[in-house]
């Protein structure tokens, strides 16, 4: 059977393509004159390539109401409105942040936490950070014994995955529990990290922050886009 006509001649094809070549040599010439000024293509990230423990150490500096980025409680503010929580009702300037606290309050003590944000009335809030691996067997269940034991029910897990995905190491009466009372909240890096550092470039005052902020946006969008449309197209499996 012969192969249907397409409705476009060889002559026609090669007209377009011609002109899409021309139309690319212009966008090119005109984006290199762009990038003197622009640097369109410049990324930091692409030099410090974060691993794991970077980007936590670069998240707990954004949070850290003392931290250097000058701007105070700005960006802490923006990430607790993420964890919907109603009217906060922690001080924000008194939050201490902390990396790699340990679970001194289980008998398996060599477990440490990403990131801690404690408040002045003894609130705290505990991140675990998993961008791209699995957390290990039990990880999030030590973590809820050891709060739970230190500060009664006065506490919030926050668990940030690279696809959207929920901890494994809670059993699952456990996780809805907790979620439904607000002490564990998952987020994602392409929709709720990024709408958080969103958030902080359009509040920071500092042009020196917000360029690192950019180039931090950009890298989730590099690093993190197809992953999470993987994961909307699977399902979570809950």
């Amino acid at each position: 059977m012969a192969p249907k006509d397409s409705g476009f001649s060889k002559q026609a094809i090669a007209r377009y393509y011609n002109d899409l070549h021309f139309r690319m040599n212009i966008y090119n010439k005109a984006k290199k004159d762009m990038d003197v000024h622009l640097a369109s293509e410049f990324n930091v990230f692409d030099y410090i390539n974060p691993d794991e423990n970077k980007l936590s150490d670069i998240m707990a500096d954004l949070l850290n109401p003392q931290g250097k980025h000058g701007q105070t409680t700005t960006f802490l503010e923006a990430f607790v409105a993420l964890l919907k929580m109603d009217d906060f009702p922690y001080e924000l300037a008194t939050c201490k942040i902390a990396r790699e606290i340990s679970t001194a309050y289980i008998v398996n003590n060599q477990r440490r936490i990403d990131i801690t944000l404690n408040f002045a009335n003894a609130f705290k809030i505990a991140i675990e950070n998993k961008p791209w691996d699995s957390e290990q067997e039990n990880q999030l269940k030590d973590y809820q014994k050891h709060l739970e034991r230190k500060f009664g029910r006065n506490y919030c897990i926050v668990y940030i995955s690279g696809d959207g995905s929920p901890p494994e190491s809670l059993e699952k009466t456990l996780k809805e529990e907790l979620k439904r009372e607000g002490r564990l909240v998952v987020l994602n890096y392409q929709d709720d990290m990024k709408c958080w550092l969103q958030t902080c470039y359009k509040e920071c005052k500092a042009e020196k922050i917000r360029a690192f902020i950019k180039d931090f946006i950009q890298y989730i969008d590099s690093n993190f886009e197809n992953l999470y449309e993987g994961e909307e197209e699977a399902g979570d499996g809950e």
